[in-house]
Formats: structure tokens, C-alpha cells, sequence
């Protein structure tokens, strides 16, 4: 597998997509309270760290690979601590692998044991690593910052079915032409074409930090054809050809499909 984010893995989610897979808290009704004369803006959401890992199994050994991870990989993951972990796999179109997206809740948790290591030991964890390392052809780690000011997250409840992760190589320096020609530009088009939802993150460690990685998240191919005809539509009412010349060098695409019963689902989600 190439050392690029171009290649995943975890997204959305992807990249990401364990954005797309939070939990739906449900309200109680209650009478709405008087406004205030005057309310200050709301504050920016917070920017967070995902690990994404890229993850390609060697020829013949994909099905071995899954009842593994059923096995030993998600029992030894939940008993070290891990709440949530989500894993996708590539789907007709790119190289094929897995995409496995965890949430870094700090840098500072990189400072202690790994879950495996705090699972099982450091014993028990060497022995689990060389039983992995048999399945695996190439693996890559990077952390991707997420740009929430530059997204449009799913619905709270949506479950992510099927994706679309590009890559976007910026040039350097231009990194502020590029976010504002997202932000006054591209999303407001994206938005028009209605997906279920766009969430977008900057490379941070383990690669070029002048890749941006999105997700774009539909239902189904049918939905993605559908979507595709309604942003051409509307990026061409909005003449967006040629305006990210010299910003942008390069963009690649891949399609990957959430594989629930390989991942770590937070509770309500369960």
C-alpha cells in the first residue's frame, strides 16, 4: 500500500466516520424558555484527532483475517479501554484494504500502554501481534485533525453505509485559499446536492500536512449517481471550474462501505 492518505484504511469515517457515529441522545420536551434580549454567538465546535490506520491484508487470507478480529482483536480492544473504533472496506472502486478510524481523545494517551498491551499484558501482547502480523500485507497510521467549520455532519442518528474518501493535495501556502474556497465555495454547492453528509480533516502527523481528506457520506450507488448529477448541476450554476487553479495539485478518490460487525460501536449505538 502507498504511504499517501490517498489510500485508506480509517474517513469517513469515515474519516471521520467516527464523527458520523455518534450517539443520538433523545430530549425530553420541555416549554421553551424566554429568549434573552441579546445572546452572544455560539461557540466554534472543537476541533478533534482521529488515528486513522490503513490496513491491507495479504491475498487469501481476508475471511482468516475477519474472525480474527471477531475473535481476539475486539475482545482484547473493549477489555483495554477502547469505546469506539470504527472499520470500513474498500468497495469496487481503489486499492483494497480496510479503513479503521479511532477517536484520540489525547495525545497524552500515546504516553501509557497500548489497550492490547493494558489487556493482555506485554507478554500476552507480543504473542497477539505475531498471531496479527501473519495476516497482514502493509499497514499505515496518521492522525487526521477534523475541520468541523468546514463540514456538513450527518444527522445524529444516521448510521454511515457507504462513502466516498478524497484526498486533496494543496500547494503550499495556499492552505487559507483553499479552506476559504471550501467554505464560501464548495460547501455551499455539496449542500445543495444533498448528501447525507461532508466532513473534512487536514492531515496532522504520519503524513503531508498538506492533505486534506474528505467523506462524502450516501446510502447507496444509486444515491451517489444521484448525487453526482445534482453537484454537476449545481457546481456549474455556480461556475466553480478553474477557481482552486494554483491552490490545488491534486485530488484522489476511493469508496469504502462500513462493516458494522467489524467495529466498536458506542453503547447507544449498539
Amino acid at each position: 500500500m502507498k504511504r499517501s492518505i490517498t489510500h485508506f484504511f480509517l474517513t469517513c469515517g469515515a474519516l471521520l466516520l467516527a464523527l458520523a457515529l455518534n450517539s443520538f441522545a433523545f430530549a425530553q420536551a420541555k416549554p421553551a424558555a424566554k429568549a434573552p434580549a441579546k445572546t452572544e454567538a455560539a461557540a466554534p465546535a472543537p476541533r478533534n484527532l482521529l488515528r486513522i490506520q490503513f490496513l491491507r491484508i495479504k491475498t487469501g487470507m481476508n475471511t482468516e483475517w475477519q474472525a480474527f478480529r471477531k475473535s481476539e482483536s475486539l475482545p482484547a480492544l473493549r477489555k483495554g479501554g477502547t469505546k469506539e473504533q470504527t472499520v470500513s472496506a474498500m468497495s469496487v472502486f481503489g486499492e483494497a484494504g480496510y479503513l479503521v478510524v479511532t477517536p484520540i481523545e489525547s495525545l497524552a494517551q500515546f504516553d501509557s500502554p497500548s489497550p492490547i498491551v493494558q489487556a493482555l499484558g506485554q507478554e500476552g501482547a507480543t504473542a497477539y501481534a505475531a498471531r496479527a502480523a501473519r495476516f497482514v500485507e502493509s499497514a499505515h497510521y496518521l492522525a487526521l485533525e477534523t475541520r468541523p467549520e468546514l463540514s456538513s455532519p450527518p444527522a445524529q442518528n444516521y448510521q454511515a453505509k457507504l462513502f466516498v474518501i478524497t484526498t486533496t493535495t494543496v500547494a503550499p501556502g495556499r492552505f487559507d485559499d483553499y479552506e476559504s474556497y471550501v467554505k464560501t465555495a464548495l460547501l455551499p454547492v455539496i449542500k445543495q446536492a444533498a448528501p447525507r453528509g461532508y466532513l473534512l480533516g487536514r492531515v496532522a502527523y504520519g503524513g503531508q500536512t498538506n492533505q486534506y481528506m474528505s467523506a462524502l457520506f450516501v446510502d447507496s450507488w444509486a444515491e451517489l449517481q444521484r448525487y453526482r448529477e445534482a453537484l454537476t448541476k449545481a457546481a456549474t450554476a455556480a461556475k466553480l471550474a478553474g477557481k482552486t487553479a494554483g491552490i490545488v495539485l491534486g485530488t484522489e478518490n476511493t469508496v469504502y462501505r462500513f462493516q458494522p460487525e467489524l467495529s466498536i460501536l458506542p453503547t447507544a449505538q449498539q
